[in-house]
């Protein structure tokens, strides 16, 4: 060994010194690898330095909010989402706040919150103790009331209760014309290849938006195979015992409710013209069918109501037996569950469809469909499945144009907004649990198998259509506005006058059906209804609509200008007005007594929301608790 020593003396000197420059210049990095990963410096606050083990504790904390479906990322549904870093100093700010929560205090969540059973359920599924469900539960409650207790420290003063006062009870009475471009358009109108194309490349990169905010981005478009369960075909298939009496029975208790039973109107014998009847028998003047004719009706109405039933039974056994291939799959970062590979195929419906029972199958009454592709806005007018809703017995009504959509081809992440349900948004190819009816019965099962992205059209052609449309708009727009601004030429004897003194006007006002437009006179409005609104929301004026804040100052303004009279352009409606001020009606000392505590509440309620909103925002809360990432230093 020492032989060895002596023989390689200089190398190993040599190799000792590099071990040794390794250690000097790389040591801190060598350190960091080698130590353990919880003692590992995230960043630094003034509520103390965040380490990876709190950081991989606040993920645990998170990942069980999310499975309670409780919005961590977004605690009141509004600003940016929220990090595990955010959360740990959020977590921090209400132990230091005095609003944290115990585990025992979080019970309370339970029952108006959450279901009773809904703990025990969520730590069998991450194999924990429900004791840590109820901690999570608790800094979720803690944050959330940490938060409203800063929103409720504002204070009002008198000076801005009065100046509140004065926008809501403080009115103007005017009378306006009201010129949509609508009423103006010409629908055969036709424009040169450059104005088209000019039209074209000054929005093609722009998402379409009210009024005259033209747009021709192309919105996503996805593609949908259906199974039509037709409950016609089953109507014609269907057995029922004692058809006939329980058809004589509907018929006797609906015979002058349901229209069915109506007589056709050539078998109606208007009275006057009727002959008299014998002495010995009734005069009959019935509008409604008898038995004899009434017969077949009835028993296909009967028929109808068993083949309802009929079609929900494929139904309830066919979307649980599509569900199976998905049952064990869970979901990932993005909120959904990746996709079985034999689920992939377009022959899945058919394979499954030979599965259906043969108690309640009925040859022909069960088809499959491919749509071509669609967007939202053209949903309703895809045949058959378009006009089918999901209705159920408590809740909001979906259309097909809000369903199909809901899936990661067009959502690539699942929402995390309080209230959002994760089971609404669909991975490709997998079917929705909400089957659609149409108004005709039928019952449709879907799910989306392509999606094309948005994006801008690369030639016009593309978009004419739409591209014209604009353009016919837009030069019913410049005549609308040409027609306000004549008004104001004979003002003179006032803006009634002047509009029915207008023959071209007062004649497409009769002839136009379900258009505002005309001369209105409103009741007296403010500047605002309400400070509950968003700020600049505007305010609804009868038979004027919904102005924007800037324009109902402007007609406040008008009190001071020498005209009286403006014209006002609506360009996110495509609407001109012709307003004429008349007078300022000021607010008085009982309406501002009466009405004092709701203008407290609804400022109050503004500020809060505000508050809240400026409290959870993460850089604030990065910015007010000095954290500095240990990345950054």
């Amino acid at each position: 060994m020492m032989k060895f020593f002596r023989k390689y003396t200089k190398e190993l000197l040599a190799l000792f010194m590099a071990l040794l420059m390794i250690v000097f210049v790389g040591g801190p990095a060598l350190q960091s690898i080698l130590e353990p990963s919880g003692d590992r410096l995230v960043g630094r606050s003034r509520l103390g330095d965040i380490t990876y083990t709190h950081q991989q504790a606040a993920l645990g904390t998170t990942q069980i909010l999310e499975r309670l479906g409780l919005s961590w990322q977004r605690l009141f549904g509004v600003g940016e989402p929220l990090t595990t870093t955010d959360w740990i100093l959020l977590t921090r700010e209400a132990q230091q706040l005095g609003t944290q929560r115990t585990p025992a205090a979080a019970k309370s969540m339970l029952g108006t919150q959450l279901p009773p059973d809904r703990v025990a359920e969520v730590a069998r599924s991450f194999r924990i103790k429900p004791d840590r469900v109820l901690e999570a539960l608790g800094e979720f409650t803690s944050v959330r009331e940490a938060a409203r207790a800063v929103a409720a420290s504002t204070v009002l003063s008198e000076a801005e209760v009065r100046n509140a006062a004065r926008k809501t009870l403080e009115k103007v009475r005017v009378q306006a014309v009201v010129l949509p471009a609508s009423a103006f358009v010409d629908d055969e109108a036709e424009f040169t290849a450059d104005q088209i194309q000019t039209q074209f490349e000054a929005y093609k990169e722009r998402k379409p938006g009210q009024g005259l905010e033209f747009g021709y981005y192309v919105p996503p478009q996805v593609k949908v195979q259906y199974v039509k369960i037709d409950r016609d075909a089953i109507a014609e298939r269907v057995g029922v015992a004692n058809l006939e009496s329980k058809a004589r029975k509907y018929f006797d208790e609906h015979r002058q409710t349901d229209p069915a039973f109506q007589k056709p109107p050539e078998q109606k014998t208007p009275e006057s013209e009727e002959d008299e009847p014998a002495p010995d028998k009734p005069k009959e003047d019935s509008p409604y069918l008898d038995w004899d004719d009434a017969k077949e009706i009835a028993k296909g109405i009967v028929r109808k109501k068993y083949a309802i039933e009929a079609t929900e039974r494929i139904a309830d056994w066919l979307i649980p037996y599509l569900s199976q291939d998905w049952m064990d799959i869970p979901r990932g970062e993005d909120g959904y569950k990746a996709t079985p590979g034999e689920v992939r195929s377009l022959e899945h419906y058919s394979a499954v469809l030979k599965n259906i029972p043969e108690a309640i199958a009925f040859p022909g009454a069960v088809s499959i469909h491919t749509t071509d592709f669609f967007s939202s806005d053209s949903a309703d007018d895809v045949p058959g499945i378009g006009k089918a809703v999901f209705a159920p017995p408590r809740g909001v009504r979906q259309k097909l144009a809000i369903s199909a959509f809901r899936n990661k081809g067009v959502v690539p992440t699942v929402p995390g907004k309080e209230g959002v349900n994760m089971a609404d948004y669909l991975a490709m190819f997998q079917t929705s649990a909400q089957p659609l009816t149409d108004p005709d019965g039928n019952i449709y099962v879907f799910r989306v198998i392509d999606v094309r992205d948005e994006h801008a059209p690369t030639a016009v052609d593309e978009v004419r259509d739409r591209v014209v449309a604009d353009l016919r708009l837009l030069q019913g727009y410049d005549f609308a506005k040409a027609r306000a601004e004549g008004l104001l030429t004979c003002i003179d004897p006032g803006l009634k006058a002047a509009f029915e003194s207008d023959a071209e006007l007062t004649a497409l006002k009769e002839s136009l059906a379900g258009i505002i437009f005309g001369f209105f006179t409103p009741p007296p409005f403010p500047r605002t209804e309400s400070f509950a609104k968003p700020k600049g929301a505007g305010t609804y004026v009868p038979h004027l609509g919904l102005l924007p804040a800037n324009v109902i100052d402007e007609v406040f303004d008008l009190q001071y200008a020498i005209d009286k009279v403006q014209v006002v352009e609506l360009k996110d409606r495509a609407t001109v007005l012709v307003v004429e001020w008349l007078e300022a009606v000021p607010g008085k000392q009982y309406e501002f007594e009466a009405a004092r505590q709701k203008l407290v509440n609804d400022i109050t309620e503004s500020r809060s929301q505000g508050a809240i909103s400026a409290w959870l925002d993460p850089a604030n809360i990065r910015a007010r608790n000095e954290f500095q990432s240990d990345l950054e230093r």
